[in-house]
């Protein structure tokens, strides 16, 4: 159910988000967002495409491992990532480093679309 809730928030951010530049006008990109869960020293990461998480992996195909939250803020931040939100449930959040992070990266409108698309049934 928690996936369900984060998938549903994450896609109507994902659609309603829209960036202005300072003169107030729509700006040419939109905002796509992704959740990544960190825990075990792994990130699993979900665009809203699926309800399955992914292991990140590095170029080479290995999965990605963290000695911290800070590190994967760090890295995230490296690829390009900006992060929006820390959600952790306040009874976990003493006993457990695992924690939920929701990322933003500018887009386009023709790949946010595609996210949108893939991330829905009718």
């Amino acid at each position: 159910m928690k996936k369900f809730l984060y998938i549903i928030t994450l896609l109507l951010i994902a659609t309603t988000m829209v960036c202005c530049n300072q003169s107030g006008e729509n700006s040419n990109y939109l905002k796509k967002y992704i959740i990544v869960r960190y825990g075990g020293r792994c990130i699993k990461v979900n665009d809203g495409t699926t309800t399955e998480e992914t292991v990140m992996k590095d170029k080479n195909g290995n999965e990605l491992h963290f000695n911290s939250l800070t590190g994967v803020i760090n890295y995230m931040t490296l690829q390009g990532w900006k992060l929006e939100e820390l959600v952790a449930e306040p009874q976990y959040y003493l006993y457990s480093q695992d924690a939920n992070l929701v990322f933003s990266k500018k887009t386009d409108e023709q790949e946010l679309q595609d996210i949108v698309n893939k991330s829905y049934k009718e």
